[in-house]
């Protein structure tokens, strides 16, 4: 718009749409067509951007303005052309440069509340609203750009990069599941979490290691799902994940990387990725619920930490199967090697173990060893593809013990086409 002011945005076109799930017939064969879908186009980022003397201010729906360290906590989405998630939010930030790092403040609004529509003082729109969920950040982090940090390991020379990110979250009310936003359908929540973060990667001449921590501790004072009931029963969490690698550049096309990873995990049944429904688990379950009022003693703890759906370390067991990494460990051995200037092949393997053995179907913590291997194309036109192949074999977490009988392996094969401009 002029010198140091600009507005951007981001735009998802037909955004996860599967090809021919939309026919315009239910007749089978019948249908030549695809209708559109009901929201072909997404405005996911609207903000504005001002470059100040003493910094710079950002104002809008806004995504993370990176991912902090490797993306295993905070990611913006913007790493890698199949993510699916990200991290964008309704958020006013300010970042200076200070003593050689970047300092941000921010402040977001996660949630305006229940609106219960107009009244003679209030117009539409403007009622207050007694739900409100906000929170505030603070980071300091010493970055180097890709491009930046690719000269001087060309260069050999040793570089320094880390973060801290620090942020408190509250939430004073919450809704009903399945109810329309009302003060009859409002409960009163009484949310407050803190989420603390730290990466530090070194690169030494052919070698990086590179180490991030991450800490999730929350409360709340109201766990009941019925606004008419009010369990006056704090539930808590402690949650902690951690990842440390070790990178080892032979040359400009042959790369090895040794990673482990960790996600605490929680007793109940169950690994809690993904607990969409409010029955609680039972024994033998893969997902649900990580507390318990209905029991006694009630389980009023959720410890298991779950790492961005968009970090992904293998092609089945946490990427389809579960959903996310949460309540274990994993050792993962990677080789990346550049065959010419447009072919790369790739090759990992992943062995995870549950942190908690009660969180697997049979109750005991081996859960498989993973091989995965892709191969990349890219033109330096802009077309991109990528095939991968895995092979799951599981062990005994997964076996069937009411049954009697062991897992099978499971196959997955993945292509990604990308035509960027």
């Amino acid at each position: 718009m002029g010198w140091g002011v600009s507005i951007r945005g981001r735009l998802h076109a037909l955004d996860n749409l599967r090809m021919g799930s939309l026919p315009d017939s239910d007749f089978a064969g019948g249908s030549v067509n695809q209708r559109g879908p009901d929201q072909p186009i997404d405005l996911r980022q609207l903000y504005g951007q001002v470059l100040l003397p003493f910094g710079v201010l950002t104002a809008g729906r806004i995504r993370r303005a990176r991912r902090l360290g490797n993306g295993r906590f905070i990611n913006s989405r913007d790493s890698g052309l199949d993510d699916d998630f990200g991290d964008v939010g309704d958020r006013v930030a300010f970042t200076t440069p200070l003593a050689g790092m970047l300092w941000t403040a921010l402040y977001e609004i996660s949630s305006s509340g229940l609106d219960a529509g107009a009244t003679p003082r209030h117009p539409p729109g403007l009622r207050p609203r007694p739900a409100r969920r906000r929170a505030v950040a603070f980071s300091v982090a010493r970055w180097d750009a890709p491009a930046s940090r690719q000269r001087r390991l060309d260069a050999r020379r040793t570089t320094v990069n880390f973060g801290v990110v620090g942020a408190y979250r509250t939430q004073d009310y919450d809704l009903a599941p399945g109810d329309l936003p009302s003060l009859r359908s409002a409960i009163r929540r009484d949310l407050s979490a803190f989420v603390g973060d730290a990466w530090l990667r070194a690169d030494i001449g052919r070698f990086s290691v590179e180490g991030e921590f991450a800490f999730v501790g929350f409360s709340i004072a109201n766990a009941s799902i019925d606004p008419s009931v009010a369990l006056n029963v704090k539930v808590t969490g402690r949650q902690y994940g951690g990842v440390l690698r070790a990178d080892w550049r032979h040359s400009p096309r042959f790369f090895l990387r040794l990673e482990a990873g960790l996600a605490s995990g929680d007793d109940r049944p169950g690994f809690g990725a993904r607990p969409t429904q409010t029955a609680q688990a039972q024994p033998g379950d893969l997902d649900g619920p990580q507390f318990d009022l209905a029991r006694a003693p009630r389980d009023v703890n959720i410890n298991n930490f779950r790492f961005h759906p968009n970090y992904r370390v293998d092609l089945i067991l946490w990427r389809r199967i579960i959903g996310t990494i949460t309540d274990a460990w994993y050792v993962r051995p990677m080789a990346r090697w550049r065959i010419s200037s447009m072919f790369t092949v790739e090759g990992a393997v992943i062995a995870s173990v549950a942190m908690e053995p009660n969180s697997t179907p049979s109750g005991m913590a081996p859960l498989g060893v993973e091989a995965d291997l892709g191969i990349i194309y890219e033109q330096e036109h802009g077309f991109w593809a990528r095939l991968d192949y895995g092979l799951l074999l599981p062990l005994s977490g997964f076996r069937n013990i009411p049954a009697n009988t062991d897992p099978e392996p499971a196959h997955a094969l993945h292509l990604v086409m990308a035509y960027r401009y």
